[in-house]
């Protein structure tokens, strides 16, 4: 059994432990769905041309021999990430849910929910959706089989938030973290999100999987930004999937620093968007800030799947030099 083989064995494991948790009968199948595209698809090699330069199999078999792949558990003694930008504020640790600072007079514009709490009437075309999803990433597939909690950000029909909601993802401890995100954009919804993933130096070695997945509706607008500032011994493996209808924009900023003189960390994110509809619009801008020895690899999938979609795209790639 090759190292590949291994991996997938251990988190087969891990999944099947998740399965027998007491969850909807929908979410599971959703699980499963996403357990059995795994295993047929296997990890990414460098066989695969998408994955040529970042082969998260042997990445993670590398992990595996000093580490768990089981997620660990939230550090509730850990402190809040102190540079963030004003806003609505929700804090995850290790991939849970550990705080939130939502201002009082935007509370009715979004609500942020538990994926296995969802009201199966209320949010039957979101449910409908997410059965449909096949992500093209085996990451994300992993991260919706496996994620220990899933939220669901919901921006309300015909809303505005005028600040930006802000999930901030920090790591403490060594091991290995999976978060999963859904943001649900109803029709006319506009709202801007960021994702600020940061680790303390007590961090020493851990693995980030992030997945999230987002729809835009007709004639909503979002901006998403991702900010890695990941310490110097992390491994980072996200994905982003979007799905526009008619007349959406989404607008995507990356961002990434490292927080070391000599980083060796290793960023890979996958980002696929789906212009479903037409006239839905993709515009990316990313800044780079990387030392010499980081890896850092973004891979783009944009597929227009209507008349009149629109991307476009733009990135600046600057040294980190210290004094």
């Amino acid at each position: 059994m090759g190292a590949s083989e291994k991996i997938l064995e251990q988190y087969g494991e891990l999944i099947a432990a998740r399965l027998r948790q007491r969850d909807p009968a929908w979410l599971k199948q959703l699980r499963e769905n996403a357990s059995a595209r795994l295993q047929q698809s296997g990890l990414p090699s460098r066989k695969w041309e998408s994955w040529h330069y970042s082969p998260a199999d042997f990445w993670l078999a590398q992990f595996a021999e000093k580490n768990p792949l089981a997620p660990i558990t939230p550090d509730l003694a850990a402190e809040h990430s102190s540079d963030l930008p004003a806003g609505h504020v929700i804090h995850f640790n290790h991939g849970y849910l550990v705080d939130q600072q939502v201002q009082s007079d935007e509370r009715g514009a979004f609500s942020l929910l538990p994926l296995a709490q969802l009201d199966t009437k209320q949010y039957a075309a979101l449910i409908e959706w997410l059965g449909a999803l096949t992500p093209a990433d085996p990451l994300a597939n992993l991260a919706l089989a496996l994620a220990p909690e899933t939220w669901v950000l919901v921006i309300e029909a015909n809303t505005r938030v005028k600040q930006p909601i802000i999930f901030s993802h920090r790591n403490t401890k060594a091991g290995s973290q999976i978060g999963q995100l859904i943001v649900w954009m109803r029709a006319g919804a506009e709202a801007t999100v960021i994702e600020h993933f940061a680790a303390d130096a007590s961090a020493d070695e851990y693995l980030q999987y992030a997945h999230t997945a987002t729809r835009l509706e007709a004639n909503s607008k979002l901006i998403y930004v991702r900010v890695n500032r990941d310490s110097d011994r992390g491994q980072h493996l996200g994905t982003f999937d979007a799905q526009l209808a008619r007349d959406a924009q989404l607008k995507l900023q990356v961002l990434e620093n490292g927080c070391g003189a000599q980083q060796h960390n290793r960023i890979r994110n996958g980002v696929y968007i789906d212009l479903a509809e037409p006239n839905a619009e993709f515009i990316v801008r990313g800044a780079f800030a990387a030392s010499d020895s980081q890896h850092v690899d973004y891979h783009f999938c944009v597929d227009h799947n209507s008349d009149h979609g629109r991307s476009e795209h733009a990135r600046e790639r600057r040294p980190f030099h210290h004094a």
